[in-house]
């Protein structure tokens, strides 16, 4: 399985730093400044930064949810104290480190690995 993870940040020097890492370990990635629905929907994995959604960030994270596929957001503790109660996969509080996203990701492995879903 080819593992396409969507990187939707809006901050070029994040999306980039992401970007690199995530390679790093074997995805696909596309990156997009803003989200487009049919991306989120594509792809395996999403890293979202609710404030590059104009609108529906929360909604559109859980129709990826829906599709049982997972969402790590990437915000201000602000956002994601708000967001908890909608659920997503992960929440990685800005300024994220190469370090969160290591984790996030060995985490995601371990649960594939435990469903079945590698």
């Amino acid at each position: 399985m080819e593992n396409r993870l969507a990187l939707v940040v809006v901050d070029a020097d994040v999306r980039s730093m992401l970007a690199g890492c995530l390679a790093g370990h074997g995805y696909t990635v596309i990156e997009a400044p803003h989200a487009a629905r049919r991306l989120l929907k594509e792809a395996d994995v999403v890293f979202l930064d609710p404030g590059t959604v104009e609108e529906g960030a929360l909604e559109l994270a859980a129709s990826v949810l829906s599709l049982g596929r997972p969402v790590f957001m990437v915000s201000s503790a602000e956002m994601i104290a708000h967001a908890l109660p909608r659920g997503a996969s992960e929440y990685l509080p800005k300024p994220v480190t190469e370090g969160q996203v290591q984790g996030a990701l060995d985490r995601l492995h371990r649960k594939r690995l435990q469903s079945g879903w590698a």
